[in-house]
């Protein structure tokens, strides 16, 4: 077993072998619910990629040694030091709740090292090589992901957020218990308030950090200047804690809007559960939140500043939320103007319309925090 210490972090690295068998057993939770490739489904869809994955497949089954694998590890109260023995270690593994592990870098080795189909004697005798990265909060794994992996192209950007991203939905449906998160495989479609699909919300997350509405997850992730705007924002602290109570909010919000059931008119927006199913809508507000408070994409704000930011929009928009929550839902409905917002959009240009919906969006709801969250109604954002 070998041992560093991140000092920048905190971190702890860990590379160490482990039988097939007690590798795959440690990440079952990880690969089989978030980043499994079981069945139909295939990992790889181009024919030279395959064709690669094919011939790890042979050559694991032949004895080749492959890269390790990078695990992250979520513990806020580990004990690891460069004094634990291998012993130890695996005991500490054997006793890790599965749900705050994940695969960081490994999917293609994994899903070669399962399609390999070793019998249940060859998997306890078959060593492989891991490395363990034992992390004390979300931003240091995520960090350490985007860092791993500047440069590379993601065999399936979504599937492999769903993967590295899984403690951070855990910690967000025990901190917002009433958001429902919608898994890639659930095939469920949001049909009530508080529903929302995981990729969304992790973009929603990545607009946070890069403060940058445009930001496509399926797409963008792997270009250095969106990395590198991310690795940077996420050497600051408490940007995870900021990205939860905005996202508190706009669950409220929801809710709170939702309760318009219906407009008449024909248009994108029918009712109020539609503003927050709106993913260039949630982007566009939540950029400009981010933008308010933490500063502009290249502006640096002082923590000092960050936290008056922060205190002063959060603030009126909890005032803004208690507000609608005692609104009727006709009084909502009236609030709300969807027949001017749907004839606002019917004016956006066709061509690159997300684009255009996240700035028409972003534009809409600056202006509802600039007025402090105290409007008679959303004519004036959706005009803006």
């Amino acid at each position: 077993m070998n041992y560093l210490k991140d000092e920048k972090f905190g971190c702890h690295s860990i590379i160490d072998n482990m039988t097939l068998n007690n590798y795959m057993s440690l990440v079952d939770i990880a690969y089989t619910n978030h980043g499994g490739i079981d069945g139909q489904r295939t990992a790889i869809r181009t024919k030279s990629a395959k064709q690669i994955r094919e011939r790890m497949v042979d050559d694991f089954k032949n004895g080749a040694v492959l890269p390790p694998v990078v695990i992250g590890i979520i513990d806020r109260n580990t004990t690891l030091s460069k004094e634990t023995t291998e012993i130890e270690f695996k005991n500490y593994l054997s006793n890790l709740d599965r749900n705050n592990i994940s695969i960081i870098d490994g999917m293609q080795r994994t899903t070669a090292m399962k399609e390999a189909n070793l019998s249940e004697e060859e998997k306890l005798s078959k060593k492989i090589r891991v490395e363990f990265w034992v992390v004390q909060s979300v931003n240091d794994l995520i960090y350490r992901m985007l860092v791993l992996n500047t440069g590379q192209v993601p065999w399936n950007t979504r599937r492999q957020l769903e993967v590295v991203f899984s403690p951070i939905k855990k910690i967000i449906n025990d901190k917002i218990p009433n958001l429902t998160l919608m898994e890639i495989d659930d095939g469920q479609r949001r049909t009530e308030a508080g529903m929302f699909k995981a990729d969304n919300i992790i973009e929603l997350f990545h607009i946070v950090l890069t403060r940058n509405e445009k930001f496509d997850t399926k797409q963008t992730l792997s270009e250095s200047y969106q990395r590198i705007d991310m690795i940077e924002a996420m050497s600051k602290d408490d940007i995870f804690n900021l990205f939860i109570n905005i996202l508190d909010e706009i669950v409220k919000l929801d809710f709170n809007f939702s309760k318009c059931s219906g407009v008449e008119g024909e248009g994108t927006f029918k009712n109020g559960k539609d503003i927050c199913t709106s993913q260039p809508l949630l982007a566009g507000f939540t950029v400009t939140l981010a933008q308010k408070i933490l500063g502009r994409p290249g502006i640096d704000l002082d923590k000092e500043r960050i936290d008056k930011n922060t205190e002063n929009i959060l603030s009126d928009f909890k005032k803004f939320n208690i507000k609608l929550g005692v609104k009727s839902p006709e009084e909502i409905c009236e609030f709300l103007e969807l027949n001017l917002l749907n004839e606002m959009i019917k004016g956006l240009p066709r061509s690159k319309i997300g684009d255009n919906l996240r700035s028409f969006f972003k534009d809409a709801f600056k202006v509802l925090i600039e007025e402090k969250f105290e409007l008679e109604n959303m004519s004036a954002c959706w005009r803006a």
